[in-house]
């Protein structure tokens, strides 16, 4: 048995249920997992400030008014803690990873690529941890060069049990939309590509942020901070889901779709490809300083895959 930390946000986001899977993974194999708070960075007085957001019950406890440094260098001294698993490091504190593997601390990074700067990357920053996680073959293919990256994978949905679903008289998809307004999961046009779509026997459900306006009476709106059973409880309803992403790390609800039962809609991009074959078109992408650029999907290509699932699912070619 060894005791590890695992750095995340601690609050309701897909990187905190990423790393509480891993949290139940280590604990099955015997270790002592302690969760350590991410700092999130907001723009105030032409200055970005680290501020502790907490949302979860289940971290250690940080102060904003006090060194990160000096508080994760006692929290390691308190509870002897040999490894840290970091989930998407290199934002904008990350000088506590040289402080703690001069303590002889092993830190693994678990990079979202999407996050990731292309600086960071061909800076060299990387070979600063002892491992680099890499969860995607393309996440694999970008850190591949250097030698302490490697292909993981563990169950990241372990709280659900594989679920088969039966065909009902109404086509429900659901959209599981982000709970923060910048965000990459294309909700506005999914949105619109409903009204691309003349069958009336279909409906969409949609939780999380959006910024239009939703007038079709197809379209159930749960709303933004949806409880988990909530969210699950989408999954359950809905035969396919549609996740448009413009860009995704690892695509949590993909694999959440996967073990209720749903179907997937998805971007001709990677990792979301591998996930379907209802692939909706990407007509170009936008580049940025992150490894991954944004895929630019409209909703008329949003709509062909709707059309295209509603056909096979009633047989209606």
């Amino acid at each position: 048995m060894e005791n590890i930390g695992i750095i995340t946000y601690p609050f309701i986001s897909g990187l905190y249920y990423l790393a509480d899977s891993f949290r139940v993974y280590q604990e099955r194999l015997g270790n002592k997992v302690f969760m350590i708070p991410k700092k999130s960075f907001v723009f105030t007085n032409n200055r970005w400030t680290g501020i502790f957001k907490y949302e979860m019950d289940n971290f250690l406890l940080f102060k904003n008014d006090l060194s990160y440094n000096l508080q994760i260098i006692n929290y390691i001294k308190k509870y002897n803690i040999k490894k840290i698993f970091s989930f998407e490091t290199f934002m904008r504190d990350s000088l506590w990873v040289n402080t703690v593997s001069n303590l002889g601390v092993q830190v693994i990074d678990i990079p979202m690529p999407e996050w990731s700067l292309k600086s960071d990357l061909y800076g060299g920053k990387y070979s600063n941890f002892f491992e680099v996680y890499c969860l995607t073959d393309q996440a694999f293919s970008l850190f591949k060069n250097f030698s302490n990256a490697k292909k993981i994978t563990w169950d990241f949905c372990p709280d659900i049990f594989d679920i088969k679903k039966e065909k009902n008289n109404i086509l429900t998809f659901y959209h599981p939309g982000s709970n923060y307004i910048n965000n990459q999961k294309n909700t506005s046009a999914v949105i619109e590509s409903i009204k691309l779509i003349p069958y009336k026997n279909i409906k969409l459900i949609i939780s999380g942020m959006t910024d239009s306006e939703i007038k079709d009476d197809r379209i159930i709106f749960l709303g933004q901070k949806k409880s988990r059973h909530e969210i699950y409880n989408a999954y359950h309803k809905a035969d396919c889901i549609i996740s448009p992403s413009t860009r995704e790390g690892l695509g949590m609800c993909l694999f959440e779709a996967r073990k209720f039962g749903c179907d997937i809609i998805t971007s001709d991009a990677d990792p979301m490809r591998v996930h379907s074959n209802y692939l909706c078109k990407v007509t170009g992408y936008n580049q940025s300083d992150s490894l991954i650029p944004f895929a630019i999907i409209d909703p008329p290509a949003i709509a062909d895959q709707i059309n295209k699932y509603y056909e096979d699912f009633y047989g209606t070619k």
